[in-house]
């Protein structure tokens, strides 16, 4: 009996999958919430995808998209229940060591890099983990991550420069916590 029981349960569970996009924004805790898709020092870009409720390898002229620079920097994710208005989740970087795909983390905002990517303005989210024991940069704040850091916001801007060369990205500037907050709640769904 207890097997069956057992198998039951393995399969009710196996049957339910996380609806990433619907996390809330921010947790019971009120810290911004964060889906990883693509770990740090990961080469292939990952994705959430909607439609099949999984996470699946971009996808460029058939192949793998494979980063032909150096491998991701921080993790890279999203935001849930945010939405930019070309339809997608806003982005986010994770600075702290690589976390698996599917990984959901409570994070807190240092700032945001503005870039213009094939034209269009992006918003990358830098962060760090809301857990202290998890952090590898002491900075909770904008102020703290420029004045402590500035070789690590040199080197995502070297990164973002080089990672994508078809795309003409351009460094439009940096914006503080306060911004990437307000950010966020612009964009809640």
């Amino acid at each position: 009996m207890k097997k069956v029981l057992f198998g039951f349960i393995l399969i009710a569970f196996s049957g339910c999958k996380t609806n990433y996009e619907n996390l809330p924004a921010f947790s019971e805790s009120k810290q911004v919430q964060v889906v990883i898709e693509t770990p740090a020092g990961s080469a292939r870009e990952y994705a959430f995808s909607p439609k099949t409720n999984e996470f699946v390898v971009v996808q460029e002229a058939g192949q793998d998209k494979i980063v032909r620079f150096l491998p991701y920097p921080a993790n890279a994710g999203f935001i849930p229940s945010t939405r930019t208005p070309d339809s997608k989740p806003l982005h986010v970087l994770v600075l702290s060591e690589s976390q698996q795909t599917g990984t959901v983390t409570e994070v807190m905002p240092l700032g945001v890099l503005l870039l213009e990517s094939a034209g269009e303005l992006e918003y990358q989210i830098v962060t760090v983990p809301a857990k202290p024991s998890e952090r590898l940069l002491d900075a909770t704040d904008s102020e703290e991550f420029m004045q402590k850091y500035p070789a690590a916001k040199r080197m995502l801007e070297t990164w973002f420069l080089n990672a994508e060369p078809q795309k003409n990205v351009r460094i439009m500037g940096w914006k503080d916590d306060k911004f990437a907050d307000d950010l966020i709640r612009k964009h809640m769904k």
